[in-house]
């Protein structure tokens, strides 16, 4: 964590005061900031608008995570910890101020079971040091399927409604993120000749394929749903046929987070042509 020291003069000719200052804290998993964002863009495509209601639920979701972080630096930086519980103080009044009006003014009461269902989910391995530093892959699955579960919400928190539509938008980020963790391992194992992710991924391209083709034939989905997996899917082929292998891992996270933005943009163009 970078610390700002700031000086300022009590008068001319006089001693100078130092005031430390510590940086907003925030999560440095950049996979985790797609996988909260992916189902918000995906509950906001489906719902057709950008709303009052959509915004806050969106501010208040990213305020609430990022809350995560000042508290375990107040934990491990004790000289500092005043400083790093004002930050989670004001990112639990800003989760507050905004998600509060989705309750008492938009009566968005679904958001509740919804929220807490999700954060059951992934809370646990988000809090867990051990589960979260060692990149335990069913750790890394089940926040996926917990924050996966902001799609239904968002589209709940923008239209008021929840039906089956609502309910299947789970699928598109809860796949992606979950293809994001394979083809990630898999290049990490490729580099120790390991073979334990090579042997699911094609088991589980298969049922992704499967469980997006029923969700776009059945109108669960737009039609051209599939089109948004398919850059995802010639990157872990391409990755399996050359036996690519990690050789910078800053550059992987770079084009993890641009293959996560074509998803999501082919996403939102999919919702818009149906």
């Amino acid at each position: 964590m970078t610390t700002t020291w700031l000086q300022a003069p009590l008068a001319a000719g006089s001693s100078v005061i130092r005031r430390r200052w510590v940086a907003p804290p925030l999560p440095r998993e950049h996979g985790v900031w797609a996988w909260l964002l992916l189902p918000l863009v995906a509950g906001g495509a489906a719902a057709g608008s950008v709303n009052p209601p959509l915004l806050l639920l969106t501010i208040g979701s990213l305020a609430a995570y990022v809350v995560r972080s000042p508290l375990e630096m107040a934990l491990r930086q004790p000289a500092q910890r005043r400083a790093h519980l004002a930050w989670a103080g004001l990112y639990a009044i800003v989760a507050l101020l905004a998600l509060a009006p989705l309750l008492l003014y938009y009566n968005r009461w679904g958001l509740m079971p919804l929220g807490a269902m999700g954060a059951a989910i992934a809370l646990p391995v988000l809090l867990s040091r051990r589960l979260r530093y060692r990149w335990r892959a069913q750790g890394e699955l089940l926040v996926v399927a917990g924050l996966s579960l902001l799609a239904p919400i968002a589209y709940h928190a923008a239209t008021g409604d929840f039906d089956a539509r609502a309910a299947a938008l789970w699928l598109p980020p809860a796949l992606y993120g979950a293809g994001s963790i394979f083809y990630v391992r898999m290049l990490f194992e490729h580099r120790r000749s390991g073979a334990g992710t090579r042997s699911a991924i094609v088991p589980y391209l298969a049922v992704a394929w499967v469980a997006i083709g029923v969700g776009a034939l059945s109108g669960l989905l737009p039609a051209l749903t599939p089109v948004a997996f398919l850059p995802a899917t010639l990157k872990i082929a391409l990755a399996l046929a050359r036996r690519t292998a990690v050789d910078n891992v800053r550059r992987t996270g770079i084009g993890e987070v641009a293959h996560a933005g074509l998803f999501a943009t082919l996403l939102v163009v999919a919702f818009a042509l149906e």
